[in-house]
C-alpha cells in the first residue's frame, strides 16, 4: 500500500512572524487541511508530488495557530514533528507524559502525534507492526484520558495504518468506533477501510461488498481510488479476469482521455491490475498492462516497477525481474531500495544461487548504502548449512550480522 501524509509538512511555516499568522488565522484565509487527502488515497494520485507542494504553500496554517499559543515545553515535539523524526516525537511525547505535561497539549497537539506514526517508505515487520501498534493505541488513550476525541481524519489515519500493516481486528473496531461516536466516514476513510480487505483469510469479498453499500448509502461517490482498491481485491482472490472488466468499465484507457463517463487512469489504478495479475503469476499480461500504461501516456512511479519486479521474482523469472530493475533506473531514475533487494534475494535463496544473494549483499551496501535484513541472512545461513557449507556460513554471519547490528543503532 503507498504512502500515507506527511506529517511534518503540516507544520513547516512555523517560523512565520506571529502577527502575520495571527492575523491569516483570524481572517480565514487557511482552511484546516485533510493530510489523508494527500495520501495515496486521493483521485490524483499521479499528482502527489505536485500537490503537496502546492498544499504546502496555501492552505499548510492551522498548525501555525499551534506553534503560536503551544506551551514553550511543547515546541520540541512540535519541531520533531516538523522534522519528520518519528522517534524523537515518541521519545518527547512520551517524556511529556511522564512530566505530567501532556495537559499542555491542544487535540491537534495529540492528533499531530498521532499521524506522525507512519508507514511510509519503511520496511514492514512484524516488529514494527507491534510498535507501532502499540504506539496508535497509546496515543488515543492519551487524547481520551485528557477529554479529548479523534475526529475524522485521526480515525482515517488509524485505519490506513493499520491497513497497511494487516491489523485487521484494529481497523474493524476503529471503524465501528468512528460510526458509534456519530462521525459520519469520508472517500478517503472509506477507501482505508476497503483497502483492509487485502489479505485476511477469510470474509474478504463479503466486507468488501458490505462496505461498498454503506458507502453508497451514506451518498457517497467512489472515486477512481475506490475502484482501484476492488481491482486488487479481485487481484488478491486470484481473479484477474474480474479486476480487468472492473478497470476497463472504470477507466478511459484511450490515449487522449476524453470520456468524460468514466475516471483517467493514474499510475495508482494500472499499479493495482499489475498487482491482479501478478498475484496469480499470469505475467506476459502483467508486462502487456506497463505497456499500455506507458502507451496511453501514464506515468510509472516507483510503485509500478515495485510490483513488476516482486511478481517477476516471486515466479521466478529472473531475467524479467532484472530487466525491469535496468529500466527503472535507467529511464525513470527510480534507485532500488530494501524491498526491492529483498525480492532478489529471496528469489536467489529460494534457487539455491547463494553465491547470487552474496553479491547482492555487497552491491545493496557498496552501491546504494544499504544492509541486509537480519531475516535474509539467517535465511541464506540456513541454506548454506543445508548444502554443509558450514564454514561459508559462519562467515557469512561473521561479516553481516555485526554490522546489520550496527546499522540499528
Amino acid at each position: 500500500m503507498p504512502g500515507g501524509p506527511s506529517v511534518g509538512k503540516l507544520v513547516f511555516r512555523i517560523f512565520t512572524p506571529v502577527s502575520r499568522r495571527l492575523n491569516s488565522h483570524l481572517k480565514g484565509r487557511y482552511p484546516s487541511p485533510d493530510p489523508v487527502k494527500y495520501s495515496a488515497f486521493s483521485t490524483n494520485s499521479n499528482k502527489i508530488i505536485s500537490t503537496r507542494n502546492r498544499h504546502k504553500r496555501e492552505t499548510l496554517n492551522t498548525e501555525d495557530r499551534l506553534r503560536v499559543v503551544a506551551h514553550k515545553r511543547v515546541l520540541p515535539l512540535l519541531q520533531a514533528i516538523l522534522n519528520e523524526d518519528i522517534e524523537a516525537v515518541w521519545y518527547l511525547y512520551k517524556r511529556l507524559d511522564g512530566e505530567d505535561k501532556l495537559k499542555l497539549l491542544l487535540p491537534e497537539h495529540h492528533s499531530l502525534v498521532l499521524r506522525s506514526i507512519n508507514v511510509k517508505n519503511r520496511l514492514i515487520d512484524e516488529e514494527l507492526k507491534t510498535k507501532y501498534t502499540k504506539r496508535l493505541i497509546y496515543v488515543v488513550g492519551r487524547m481520551k484520558a485528557y477529554g479529548y476525541n479523534p475526529d475524522v481524519r485521526d480515525y482515517t489515519h488509524l485505519l490506513y495504518v493499520f491497513g497497511s500493516i494487516k491489523k485487521y481486528r484494529e481497523c474493524d473496531k476503529i471503524w465501528n468506533r468512528m460510526r458509534e461516536s456519530g462521525i459520519k466516514p469520508g472517500i478517503y476513510a472509506y477507501n482505508c477501510y476497503l483497502y483492509s480487505c487485502l489479505g485476511r483469510n477469510t470474509g474478504c469479498l463479503e466486507l468488501a461488498s458490505d462496505i461498498w453499500r454503506n458507502l453508497q448509502k451514506d451518498g457517497i461517490n467512489p472515486n477512481a481510488v475506490t475502484y482501484a482498491v476492488m481491482i486488487r481485491i479481485y487481484g488478491y482472490l486470484k481473479l484477474p479476469d474480474g479486476a480487468r472488466q472492473i478497470f476497463d468499465s472504470t477507466f478511459d484507457i484511450s490515449e487522449e482521455h476524453k470520456n468524460a463517463s468514466k475516471f483517467t487512469p493514474t499510475a495508482y489504478s494500472f499499479n493495482s491490475l499489475l498487482y491482479a495479475y501478478g498475484q496469480s503469476g499470469e505475467l506476459d499480461k502483467m508486462k502487456n498492462t506497463y505497456e499500455l500504461m506507458v502507451k496511453v501516456k501514464v506515468m510509472p512511479d516507483f510503485n509500478t516497477f515495485d510490483e513488476l519486479i516482486r511478481w517477476s521474482c516471486e515466479f521466478k523469472d529472473l531475467e524479467g525481474a532484472k530487466e525491469y530493475n535496468v529500466i527503472m533506473q535507467e529511464q525513470y531514475g527510480f534507485q532500488p531500495n530494501i524491498t526491492i533487494f529483498n525480492y532478489f534475494i529471496k528469489l536467489a535463496i529460494n534457487t539455491g544461487r547463494t553465491t547470487f544473494a552474496i553479491e547482492l549483499f555487497k552491491e545493496m551496501k557498496e552501491k546504494y548504502n544499504l544492509f541486509p535484513i537480519a531475516k535474509m541472512v539467517q535465511k541464506l545461513h540456513a541454506k548454506m548449512r543445508i548444502r554443509k557449507r558450514y564454514s561459508d556460513a559462519q562467515l557469512l554471519v561473521n561479516e553481516w550480522i555485526p554490522q546489520i547490528v550496527t546499522r540499528k543503532q
